[in-house]
């Protein structure tokens, strides 16, 4: 692709507008503070580089490097180094939404964008935990194995619960599309299989109680400590303790407290598309095919 197109127009829009076109998608389904917080600051960047020739897919690559260089100083001994490293990843999470606005802002969409976006995710994911065990087994050889353990528990658990957090969509994609009749009723006259439909079916059925209640609230806290920025803040708090107090069980604390949020994470997951996420994300994803479908042939 030449500088030419990836340039947009000079005129770029002031901030308000550019949020609206390249943000609002992304704010308005994920509603989580720490997420609504980058994307503040991500904005600017994204506005800044609208100017410039660089492409959604070389903020991705510069992104991803970031994140390799954080993984590697927060493996190291030293404090200091291990807090800049989780700076770093601060600055990782930054770029990972630039790169999506660059796309958005200039309506140029890359398969391989979203491919090297998805590496990025469950690299850094698992390898934020990963390291800091790492760096924690080696400052307390005689308690290895055991944080080693933790760490690669954790740093697997991270990986697949954003993995199986996608599950509905591979499903359909490799499966529904081709055989519609996996899931019941896909193709019954009449019927509807919009977000809200399908919201008011849980709640006549009594299945809404991972969408209401306090059960929902656990939820909820729980899907956001195991966000990204929070694993990272909780973990740089750990680092932090340790540095002004000389005492590493602050660290080790962390990330025994991180660990666990991504297995239960995890395990949370499992059991919502067990119970009916599955069902209910393929219904949905039908409908809109269906819809996007029909618009084409009018």
């Amino acid at each position: 692709m030449s500088v030419e197109e990836n340039v947009i127009d000079r005129s770029i829009p002031p901030i308000s507008e550019l949020r609206q076109i390249a943000q609002s998608t992304k704010t308005s389904a994920d509603r989580r503070l720490s997420y609504r917080f980058f994307r503040l600051l991500s904005i600017y960047i994204t506005r800044v580089l609208l100017h410039t020739p660089v492409t959604a897919n070389q903020v991705t690559v510069l992104s991803i490097l970031t994140g390799i260089a954080g993984i590697v100083l927060i493996a190291q001994q030293s404090a200091a180094i291990a807090i800049a490293g989780y700076l770093l990843m601060f600055l990782y999470h930054v770029l990972d939404k630039v790169d999506g606005e660059i796309a958005r802002a200039r309506k140029n969409f890359s398969i391989h964008g979203i491919y090297l976006d998805n590496i990025g995710h469950h690299l850094t994911g698992g390898g934020l935990i990963l390291a800091t065990a790492f760096r924690l087994a080696i400052m307390l050889d005689a308690w290895a194995v055991p944080i080693l353990f933790v760490g690669v528990m954790g740093g697997i658990a991270c990986i697949l619960y954003r993995v199986e957090k996608q599950a509905p969509f591979h499903l359909y994609s490799q499966h529904v599309m081709v055989f519609p009749e996996i899931v019941d009723s896909l193709r019954e006259p009449g019927s509807s299989f919009t977000r809200e439909s399908i919201k008011k079916t849980r709640e006549q059925d009594g299945t809404s109680i991972l969408r209401h209640g306090p059960i929902a609230v656990v939820r909820e806290l729980l899907l956001t400590l195991a966000s990204f920025p929070v694993s990272a803040l909780i973990l740089l708090g750990g680092v932090t303790l340790e540095a002004g107090t000389d005492s590493i069980a602050y660290a080790l604390l962390a990330l025994i407290i991180v660990c666990t949020i991504q297995v239960l994470a995890f395990i949370g997951i499992e059991f919502a598309n067990l119970s009916q996420n599955l069902v209910a994300e393929c219904k949905r994803l039908h409908r809109r095919a269906k819809d996007v479908g029909d618009q084409g042939s009018d």
